[in-house]
C-alpha cells in the first residue's frame, strides 16, 4: 500500500495525530512557518479509516522563499517513503456556482508565476484524480472539478483581476500549490490537489475579507475535507 503525504493548507485540519511530529525548521534547510492557520509540523495522522503523513502548513513565495526552499519539505516527505501526496489550499471561487465551504478536486491550472513552466502540461495525476472522485461519488459526497489560478499574493485580487481571471476559464484562486505540485514532479511522486473554498468574488464589490475570514471557513469545512481525503487515500 503506498505512503500518502498531505499538505494542510490554511486553517485546513484533516486528522488526529498518532504519534510524534516534527517541526519544519528541524529539517535541514528549511525554515519555520510564519502565516497564521500554519502549525509547521510533520506527523503522521488518523483521517477516518486511513492514515497519512500530514504536513500541518506550508511555506508561501510570497514570504520570500525560493523554489529551492519550498521543495525542500517535499523531499523530506519522499526521504520518509512517500510516493502519493494530496495537495490542499484554502481557495478564492470565481466560479459563481461555487459556495463558501465547498471542496473542489483541481483538474488543471494557470500559474501567474513563474514555477509553472516545470510542471509539465497535466500537474497532477487524472487517473489519481478520477477514482477519488469515484470514491467520493460512492459516499454520496459530489466533488468538482476545477481549474486553479494561483497568483503570487499575499493582497487578495482586485475587481479587475475577477474579471481576468474569470475570462480566462478559472475557476478558483489562491496564493500557493502551484510551486509543490512543481516539486512533486520533479521527486517523482504522483500527486493530486484539492482546493476547499473560503471566500467567494465580486467583480462589482469587493467584501472586506481578512486571513481569519479564511481560516474560520475552512474550519467549516474540515469535516467534507476530511472525508474527500479519506476517499483519496483509498483510491492511492
Amino acid at each position: 500500500m503506498p505512503l500518502v503525504a498531505v499538505i494542510a493548507g490554511s486553517g485546513i485540519t484533516i486528522g488526529t495525530p498518532t504519534g510524534d511530529s516534527i517541526q519544519f525548521d528541524s529539517i535541514p534547510g528549511v525554515p519555520a512557518t510564519t502565516v497564521a492557520g500554519h502549525n509547521g509540523t510533520i506527523g503522521m495522522q488518523q483521517i477516518g479509516t486511513q492514515q497519512a503523513l500530514v504536513m500541518s502548513g506550508r511555506l508561501h513565495q510570497y514570504e520570500g522563499h525560493s523554489q529551492t526552499t519550498l521543495a525542500r519539505p517535499l523531499e523530506y516527505l519522499k526521504s520518509q517513503g512517500v510516493t502519493h501526496l494530496i495537495v490542499t489550499s484554502a481557495v478564492g471561487a470565481l466560479n459563481r456556482s461555487l459556495q463558501a465551504a465547498d471542496v473542489t478536486i483541481i483538474d488543471d491550472v494557470i500559474g501567474m508565476i513563474d514555477s509553472l513552466g516545470t510542471a509539465g502540461r497535466f500537474p497532477v495525476n487524472r487517473d489519481w484524480a478520477g477514482a477519488t472522485r469515484e470514491a467520493c461519488l460512492r459516499k454520496g459526497l459530489g466533488l468538482r472539478s476545477v481549474t486553479y489560478v494561483q497568483t503570487r499574493g499575499p493582497q487578495y485580487e482586485t475587481r479587475a483581476e475577477i474579471r481576468m481571471f474569470r475570462r480566462m476559464g478559472a475557476d478558483v484562486i489562491g496564493m500557493s500549490m502551484v510551486p509543490e505540485l512543481t516539486a512533486a514532479r520533479t521527486l517523482g511522486l504522483s500527486c493530486i490537489a484539492l482546493a476547499v473554498v473560503t471566500n467567494t468574488t465580486s467583480e462589482v464589490q469587493l467584501p472586506v475579507l481578512g486571513h481569519h475570514h479564511v481560516l474560520h471557513t475552512a474550519a467549516q469545512a474540515a469535516r467534507t475535507t476530511a472525508e474527500v481525503i479519506e476517499s483519496a487515500i483509498f483510491a492511492a
